[in-house]
C-alpha cells in the first residue's frame, strides 16, 4: 500500500487496487485547520492526487461553479474559490453530485474563533477519484453566527454540526436536532470561544 498525499495536512495510504480511499482511514484522520469568511463568505481549497487523477484547481473549480451557479459568484484566490455563504448549501451540493467531483464523504466540521470572526471548515473527499476539498466559512456576527446544515447531504454532518453549536455557538439553519451535545441544556456560553472566560 503507499502513502498518498492528500492534502498539505494529512497523508493517508491508498490501495492500488481499488484506486479510493480505505473509509477506516479517512474516518480516522485528523480534523481540519485554518480558514475564511467574511461578510459570510465560503472558501474552498482543493489538493488531489497524484496517482489517481490529476489535481483540481482552483480556477477550475471557480470555472465549473461559475458555469452551474452564477447566485454564488466563484473566484479563484489562490489555491481557494471564495462563494457567497447565502449559496453553501447549493454549492455542497453541487459538489456531492457532480459525477467528476462526487464529493461523497464529509471527513470533518469543525470552527476556529478567529478574534474578528467564527470559522467554520468542511473537509470533503471523494473517495472514488482520491481528491480532497477543503470549505470554510467566515462568519461575520459572532452574536448570531450561522450557516445551512448539510446534514441532508452527508448524514455524518449531524452530530459535528451539534458540536461545533454547542462549542463555538454557530446555529445551523435546517438542523433537525440542533442542541447541544458535549454541555448540558441550562450551560451558559461556548466554551471554545475565545472569550468565554473574557
Amino acid at each position: 500500500m503507499e502513502k498518498v498525499n492528500v492534502s498539505p495536512s494529512i497523508s493517508l495510504p491508498i490501495s492500488s487496487k481499488t484506486n479510493g480511499l480505505s473509509s477506516s482511514v479517512v474516518s480516522g484522520s485528523p480534523a481540519a485547520t485554518g480558514a475564511s469568511f467574511t461578510r459570510t463568505m465560503v472558501i474552498l481549497t482543493v489538493a488531489g492526487s497524484e496517482s489517481n487523477s490529476p489535481s483540481l484547481t482552483s480556477s477550475e473549480i471557480a470555472q465549473r461553479m461559475g458555469k452551474e451557479l452564477l447566485q454564488a459568484a466563484p473566484r479563484a484566490e489562490g489555491d481557494a474559490v471564495v462563494v457567497e455563504s447565502g449559496s453553501i448549501l447549493e454549492v455542497a451540493r453541487f459538489l456531492r453530485e457532480t459525477p467528476d467531483l462526487d464529493f461523497d464523504f464529509l471527513v470533518s466540521i469543525t470552527a476556529v474563533d478567529r478574534w474578528d470572526y467564527l470559522e467554520v471548515v468542511y473537509r470533503l473527499v471523494s473517495r472514488g477519484h482520491n481528491h480532497s476539498l477543503v470549505v470554510k466559512a467566515r462568519c461575520g456576527d459572532r452574536d448570531n453566527a450561522g450557516l445551512p446544515s448539510v446534514v441532508e447531504l452527508w448524514r455524518g454532518a449531524d452530530f459535528q454540526e451539534r458540536e461545533v453549536f454547542d462549542l463555538m455557538g454557530i446555529r445551523f439553519e435546517g438542523h433537525p436536532k440542533l442542541k447541544r451535545i458535549l454541555t448540558w441544556d441550562g450551560f451558559e456560553g461556548h466554551p471554545l470561544r475565545k472569550d468565554f472566560l473574557g
